[in-house]
């Protein structure tokens, strides 16, 4: 497997400065290239969301795998081996937070933000979800960015003030809480019912079709700029960008066979040219056409 860059982390804390229960948490932007990210697990609760791009985690449980666009949180829950897809992290603005609200007051614990019953509480909302992934509301991405902030203020080479730390579990007891709470509820499936999702579905039905974000705006009866406005809103990419991760996803099955070359796959997903094609698939996943085919051919020996 080529080698791909470690995540670049815009901020990270492990061990939340000996505070029990909180294991990690830190964001990443990476805007272009794409990022390694094998087979793993975790001994709490990992909470993620995706504000742009998209992210992929592929589970050993059920259901196999959870899907985030832009505007979508996931919960994998405490031990589950899970990856990103392909063993990788596309181009994305990626946040989590990696918990145990059972250690919350245990014997010791700096952790007072929440009571022991709201610990109780939001550690039987997450067991009861499950893993899942959902639409965020507009109170649950503005305590992931509330989150961010009080991260860049910790992440830096002088200790953080007692201000700092304060404010660091005051947030992240937030984000918790209003988690919790947003899983008591039904949640929507990520693009089911909205424009955007009505253009997911006509764009994977033609990937094989020339088709542009005007012919997918003309036949959802729309401007092009409405359609662009409802997926960056509702996905966090752009629709252009949503059909070259299709392509390249669709690409990754026909790849892992030997019926098709990887001309015959450019030009069956409607790409310009083998080169062009290898281009957009490198950036998706880190690996060329043909490298990825020779690591699916490796897998099955």
């Amino acid at each position: 497997m080529p080698h791909r860059p470690l995540l670049r982390l815009h901020a990270c804390v492990n061990d939340f400065f000996g505070v029990p229960g909180v294991l990690n948490c830190g964001f990443s932007d990476q805007t272009e290239s794409t990022t390694g990210l094998n087979r793993h697990t975790h001994d709490g609760y990992e909470l993620t969301y995706v504000s742009r791009g998209e992210v992929t985690w592929v589970l050993d449980g059920e259901p196999r795998e959870l899907r985030l666009l832009g505007g979508c949180a996931a919960l994998t829950q405490p031990g589950v081996p899970h990856h990103g897809k392909w063993n990788a992290i596309a181009p994305s603005r990626l946040f989590w937070l990696i918990f145990d609200p059972r250690q919350f007051h245990r014997s010791g614990s700096r952790f007072t933000a929440l009571s022991q019953a709201g610990a109780a509480a939001a550690d039987a909302a997450f067991k009861e979800a499950g893993n899942c992934v959902w639409n965020a509301a507009p109170p649950l991405r503005q305590a992931f960015e509330e989150c961010r902030l009080a991260l860049e203020r910790l992440d830096r080479p002088k200790p953080p003030s007692p201000l700092d730390l304060d404010y660091a579990k005051l947030v992240m007891s937030r984000l918790i809480l209003t988690a919790a709470e947003a899983l008591r509820a039904p949640q929507p499936p990520p693009l089911a019912g909205r424009l955007p999702g009505d253009a997911a579905d006509f764009i994977m039905a033609n990937l094989a079709r020339h088709l542009t974000v005007t012919a997918v705006a003309r036949h959802l009866g729309v401007s092009r700029a409405t359609l662009t406005q409802a997926f960056r809103e509702g996905a966090g990419i752009s629709p252009g960008d949503y059909l070259r991760r299709a392509r390249c996803s669709q690409a990754m099955e026909w790849l892992a066979g030997r019926r098709r070359s990887i001309s015959e796959i450019a030009f069956q997903l409607a790409f310009p040219s083998a080169q062009y094609f290898a281009t957009v698939f490198r950036r998706y996943t880190g690996m060329t056409p043909g490298q990825y085919r020779r690591q699916c051919e490796k897998s099955k020996e």
